[in-house]
């Protein structure tokens, strides 16, 4: 079998290694374990649109109405998805696919155009809300959105959720069961091994002697890290050892100012962005990792990513991602979302308590490398294209 992915997001490269794009890979790296052949093409690479988004931010932006950028900017994406469809046909009669694998965005319809002329099964990955859609589609284009997102639900042979919140929520827009399939997150646990890693960047910020509280990901608002940096300030006023390393980048460094205003400059570590393939190298540093928040849609990648290096897991309820990777005093801990006090003592519980730790890590590796690598995940995917393959 030979599978198209279509990364359709204008910002999605090959060398890029955002949320989504960690995704691809992994789901194209466990296909191919399972004999897949697989082809990617990602818009960002086929479409160079970098000068058009720089005029867009530095002068449109901030010399018009934002209901008239938020228009421009929305028909620039539906243009640039004309665009891809017709730079692409001709690489797709080349590969001659046997299934599109699509990353699902807003105004995105190339997948099934493609499938239409070619008569090739479409996969839409990775859906994503309609309110999520409709937040940052200007108002005057909520319609089109909203009738782009039906058509291009309708026509897709598969819907891809990576949450059964996701699930509820396709089943709400009238999807059948039929055409949904849960197909979450996974790890590389080959890369992300704490016995192949060293232990460097422990050394590099003199952490030795510390009991190390860490995360590793966005700093977007609803990742709630300005909540997590309260949460250390009592945390610090108890535990003298302990330290908070915050790995990602911090837009105007609002998080990094808000812990010197603390106090707390000298208790965190602030390396900013790096290499996904460097974030196992951080990961080793610490003792706990931490998730202070997220949506409940989502299957936040970092979780497998932290249990694979045999660090326990602290993470919110009312995510059903969490509420299945975690098992509470098995593998992690779950505190009530938005409380800082329960937040505050799942890490000083485990922060006093190594052996806790080292067990509930051991127990977390274990979990990610027999149920939620990538092929785990890939051989869902892989049963539902046999099925439209077959006509079943």
């Amino acid at each position: 079998m030979r599978v198209l992915y279509l990364g359709a997001n204008l910002r999605m490269e090959l060398s890029t290694s955002s949320g989504p794009q960690i995704r691809a890979l992994g789901l194209k790296q466990g296909l191919e374990q399972a004999g897949v052949e697989v082809i990617p093409l990602m818009a960002g690479d086929q479409t160079k649109t970098e000068g058009a988004r720089t005029v867009y931010r530095k002068t449109l932006k901030r010399s018009l109405p934002p209901r008239i950028t938020g228009a421009m900017r929305d028909a620039y994406e539906i243009l640039n998805d004309w665009r891809l469809y017709r730079d692409i046909r001709t690489q797709v009669e080349e590969i001659e696919p046997d299934v599109i694998l699509q990353q699902h965005v807003r105004y995105g319809q190339v997948g099934v155009r493609l499938s239409r002329k070619y008569g090739i099964p479409v996969f839409l990955d990775d859906i994503t809300p309609i309110w999520e859609g409709e937040r940052y589609s200007d108002r005057s284009l909520k319609l089109i959105a909203q009738y782009i997102r039906k058509r291009v639900f309708a026509q897709a042979t598969g819907l891809i959720a990576v949450s059964r919140d996701m699930e509820k929520q396709l089943r709400s827009e009238n999807v059948p069961d039929h055409r949904i399939h849960f197909v979450p997150n996974g790890v590389d646990c080959t890369r992300f091994d704490p016995d192949a890693v060293s232990m460097e960047v422990r050394q590099r910020y003199g952490l030795t002697d510390k009991t190390v509280i860490g995360y590793v990901g966005g700093f977007a608002r609803w990742h709630k890290l300005d909540f997590f940096v309260e949460v250390a300030f009592s945390v610090a006023e108890v535990l003298p050892d302990a330290h908070f390393i915050l790995v990602g980048y911090d837009p105007g460094g609002s998080v990094e100012s808000l812990a010197r205003e603390r106090g707390l400059a000298d208790r965190f570590t602030f390396p900013g962005g790096v290499p996904h393939s460097e974030v196992p190298l951080y990961l080793n540093a610490m003792d706990i990792a931490i998730l202070p928040s997220t949506l409940p849609y989502m299957s936040p990648i970092k979780i497998y990513e932290y249990m694979a290096m045999r660090k326990p897991v602290i993470a919110p309820s009312g995510n059903s991602i969490t509420e299945e990777m975690v098992i509470p005093y098995k593998n992690g801990l779950l505190f009530e979302a938005g409380s800082e006090d329960a937040m505050r003592e799942a890490i000083i519980l485990l922060a006093t308590n190594p052996e806790l730790r080292q067990r509930m890590g051991v127990e977390a590796r274990d979990w990610v490398q027999t149920s939620f690598t990538w092929y785990n995940q890939a051989s869902r995917l892989l049963k539902a294209f046999q099925a439209a393959q077959s006509g079943s």
